[in-house]
């Protein structure tokens, strides 16, 4: 998808000239995911375990079920879920509309770049979690791996940010990409349901709240973004300050918590 779509996108702004097309392309595209699940994908669940509707209470869907994991959780696992759902803060959903608009305003960027860019960007992410992510999980313990990837996105970012040059922002992929769309949280994900698990958390249960956390940090990122880097553009703060703090956010404050 991350190759295609950039490439329809393109084609349906040059054919239509309106931005709502892909929008509404996307949509259908959705709509079409959402049958093809539910006529295809079987329920693994056995009869006997399944939960009816009307069964269900409240409280399952409260999107702070999480917490409990802080209320019930051991001290290991609240800081496993902590460093997990930080590191989510750098997932390329999150840094998207960062992303783009550096493209356009610093980078000067032409529609036809940004989609040549996010191709070739594509087909190194595919060729990264395929070859090197699998490399580096089974060779370096979780710590390691996830000390790894987050010191060289924190460098990555850095350097992104020092510079408004395309240069800079392309020499900076290869440091970026091992940890890639928060990858880098692979390990530690791992050792945070199984501990869950042995705690006594369900599998559905502890993998809801993980997604509510994920979901927390997937709604809060975009602002902080958004609004550091208003606020920079206002006061003449060096706009690429924004890629130093999502290295913190992200990468650094993670390896804090990992390391106490």
């Amino acid at each position: 998808s991350m190759v295609v779509s950039p490439i329809v996108e393109s084609l349906l702004l040059t054919r239509t000239g309106s931005l709502r097309s892909p929008y509404a392309a996307l949509s259908a595209l959705g709509l079409m995911h959402a049958v093809v699940n539910a006529s295809l994908m079987p329920e693994t669940l056995r009869l006997e375990n399944r939960v009816r509707l009307t069964d269900l209470s409240w409280k399952a869907f409260n999107p702070f079920g999480f917490l409990n994991i802080y209320a019930k959780g051991s001290r290991e696992l609240q800081k496993l879920i902590s460093i997990v759902s930080l590191q989510t803060f750098l997932e390329g959903k999150n840094l998207s509309d960062t992303g783009m608009t550096w493209m356009q305003e610093h980078l000067k960027w032409s529609i036809d770049a940004t989609r040549n860019y996010i191709v070739l960007y594509g087909v190194a992410c595919i060729t990264t979690s395929n070859y090197l992510t699998p490399y580096l999980l089974k060779t370096l313990p979780a710590r390691g791996f996830t000390q790894f990837t987050d010191l060289l996105t924190a460098v990555a970012y850095f350097l992104r940010g020092s510079a408004e040059s395309a240069a800079m922002w392309l020499a900076t992929i290869p440091l970026a990409l091992p940890g890639n769309n928060a990858s880098a949280a692979l390990a530690l994900k791992s050792l945070a349901t199984d501990r869950a698990n042995a705690e006594g958390f369900g599998k559905g249960e502890f993998s809801a709240w993980s997604n509510n956390m994920r979901a927390v940090a997937g709604a809060t990122a975009p602002v902080v973004y958004g609004n550091w880097y208003a606020m920079s553009r206002r006061r003449g703060i060096p706009a690429g300050s924004v890629y130093f703090l999502a290295a913190v956010l992200g990468a650094l404050l993670p390896e804090v918590l990992l390391w106490h």
